[in-house]
């Protein structure tokens, strides 16, 4: 059956917070590994948006589940948060887990994802198998490019002026291959300008966080996944992140992959993750 938004779409209460999420499970099991890949919370990011080229080979051989975090997507648009964002989030995956009678699960999370993910594997870190994160943000400051990088600077003017000419100077620096730019434009737009999404944004607060005064703290064996032309996230701070983990590895993609290599290198990026994941 071809894979679609629609016929995998399912929402649970997570202890009062509505989230919508994706699932797809193996066709000859009925006991496989669990698999929770974590929407970025980037301004219009859905967890279909940034995992759709990666559920169906994910499934095959993993009950796989797209999260989105409110209020991204269909999940909650009325929750709120003056805490950390990391701990509150965790949290809502906690209480997301504990809905669906999961008890352990690996994880993924890309970019402002890769956060909760991190944390959730500190605060509850028998419940965490292996982790995968693409490009993680809130790595400090980078030591060879200028602060804030460019494609910072591009999300946060589309964040405050979410135009179509605004987002795709977004996908224009976050995504190296033009030919992939459009699905991804159109479906980031849909979503940046779903009914009550804008405003409910405001309603999740928090201070900026440092993902470098916890991460040491991460146990779990951790991939730790870079486009080299990433013009979004600094490619040393890949390096940095592995010097503080004490079971992390980095795996690199070439000069042609950008801000989104679960995207943009899907069959690779696939046999990567599989493969790590089931070692």
């Amino acid at each position: 059956m071809l894979l679609t938004s629609e016929n995998t779409t399912r929402t649970v209460d997570a202890n009062g917070v509505l989230v919508q999420y994706h699932q797809a499970v193996p066709t000859d099991s009925t006991d496989a590994p669990v698999l929770i890949c974590v929407a970025a919370t980037a301004f219009g990011a859905t967890a279909w948006g940034q995992n759709r080229s990666n559920i169906d080979a994910l499934s095959k051989q993993f009950r796989t589940l797209l999260v989105n975090l409110p209020p991204q997507g269909g999940s909650d648009k009325k929750v709120t948060s003056d805490g950390p964002r990391t701990i509150f989030y965790s949290e809502v995956l906690r209480d997301f887990m504990d809905a669906l009678d999961i008890e352990k699960a690996h994880f993924y999370g890309g970019s402002p994802a890769a956060g909760p993910v991190l944390r959730f594997a500190t605060c509850f870190p028998d419940r965490v198998g292996r982790i995968v994160v693409d490009a993680p943000t809130g790595l400090g400051r980078s030591m060879f490019n200028p602060m804030p990088v460019e494609g910072a600077a591009y999300t946060a003017a589309f964040g405050a002026d979410p135009t179509m000419e605004r987002l795709r100077e977004v996908m224009d620096i976050q995504i190296s291959r033009p030919e992939l730019r459009e699905e991804a434009i159109g479906l980031r737009y849909e979503a940046a300008h779903a009914l009550g999404y804008q405003e409910a944004r405001g309603n999740i607060k928090g201070p900026p966080e440092n993902l470098l005064t916890f991460i040491q703290d991460v146990r779990a064996p951790t991939l730790i996944i870079w486009g080299a032309a990433d013009r979004d996230v600094p490619m040393d701070r890949a390096l940095a992140a592995m010097w503080e983990m004490p079971n992390a590895r980095v795996h690199f993609f070439g000069a042609g992959c950008g801000h989104w290599p679960q995207y943009e290198r899907a069959n690779e990026w696939n046999r990567l993750v599989v493969s790590f994941l089931k070692d």
